[in-house]
């Protein structure tokens, strides 16, 4: 499963509640194909497994992705545009702690979120 940093909650919960007005919902981590993520707005299905913040459900993550997401985190950049998501590896999070990134920033690995609804079934 992916790890998700506490601020990374914080931002996650502030996307659903800014953009989202159906309690069900919930923010769904997918695959975009060629190992691109995103988020999407869905409901939780079963089998999904849960990423919570102050005691609610902000994202879902199908099993089976969420299976090929050891290593990986979602973090939170904070940008003189504000908050953005970005991802990263431990072999990442291991530099961006040397300061071996240019600027401290993991911009590559960002990505953004689209309204979608629906299972995909």
């Amino acid at each position: 499963m992916i790890n998700v940093t506490e601020g990374a909650r914080q931002e996650l919960r502030r996307i659903l509640f800014t953009n989202v007005d159906m309690p069900q919902a919930r923010l769904r981590l997918l695959s975009r194909g060629q190992g691109n993520l995103g988020l999407g707005i869905d409901i939780e299905m079963p089998g999904d497994e849960l990423v919570e913040y102050d005691g609610s459900a902000v994202l879902v993550v199908e099993h089976g992705l969420a299976s090929n997401l050891k290593g990986v985190t979602l973090d939170v950049d904070n940008t003189p545009n504000g908050p953005e998501l970005v991802m990263c590896y431990e072999s990442e999070k291991y530099l961006k702690r040397q300061n071996k990134y240019k600027n401290n920033s993991l911009k590559s690995r960002r990505f953004g979120w689209h309204k979608w609804v629906g299972s995909g079934a």
